[in-house]
This record gives structure tokens, sequence and C-alpha cells, in this order.
């Protein structure tokens, strides 16, 4: 009987030592799943933060964009109105051109006629 227990005692002892080995091996997997998850869980947050700091500059981008594009609209609306205005400008002094012209025309024949006149009375003022 006796060695009937001892022998219990030892499968018990060497069952609680494999036990105790498999309890150790556990928890070394565990510490070494918890690490994994802890690096798993930093990288995830250094991709979100990359993404988020990726979308920020290209929102910035965007902005960018539209703002040149706002501003550069402005610029197209100034310059058309400017071209408008010198238009107008090259239009009136070409209306004034031409009606200076027309004046020099009228000048000139008025002076034709005056010289007719003036030779016309030259000659009646020889003939007297």
């Amino acid at each position: 009987e006796l060695a009937r227990l001892r022998a219990n005692l030892e499968r018990a002892e060497a069952q609680a030592a494999e036990a105790q080995s498999l309890t150790l091996a556990a928890e070394a997997a565990a510490a070494r799943a918890k690490q994994e998850s802890q690096l798993a869980t930093t990288s995830l947050h250094t991709a979100v933060e990359a993404a988020i700091a990726e979308q920020m500059q290209q929102e910035e981008a965007y902005n960018a964009v539209v703002e040149a594009k706002e501003r550069a609209e402005e610029t197209l609306q100034q310059a058309t109105a400017a071209l408008a205005i010198a238009h107008e400008e090259i239009k009136t002094r070409d209306l004034a051109k031409v009606s200076a012209l027309q004046e020099v025309e009228r000048l000139l024949l008025r002076g034709r006629e005056l010289e007719t006149l003036l030779e016309e009375s030259r000659g009646t003022a020889m003939l007297e």
C-alpha cells in the first residue's frame, strides 16, 4: 500500500511539475502575445496618426488650390473689367480722332473756298 501511495505521490509530483512547466510556458506565451498586441496597437496608432496627418495635408493643399482659384478668378474679372475700360477709351479716342479729322477736312474745304473767293476778289479788283 505504501508503495502504491508513493507511486501515486511521485505521479502527482510529476504531474504538478508538468503543470507548473505548462503554466510557465503559458505565462511566457501570454507575455509574448501581450507584447505583440501592444506592438500591434502602437503600430495601429502610428498608422492612424499618419493617415490623419496625410488627410490634413491633403485638406490644406485642397484649400490652397481653392484659394488660388478664387484669386485667379478675381484677377480675371479685374483684367476683364480693365480690358473693357481700355476698349471704351480706345473707341472714345478713335471717335475723337475721326471728329478731329472731319474738322480738319471741313477747315481745309473752308480754306479752299476762302482761297477761291480771294482769287476771285483779286481778279475783280484788277479788272476795276
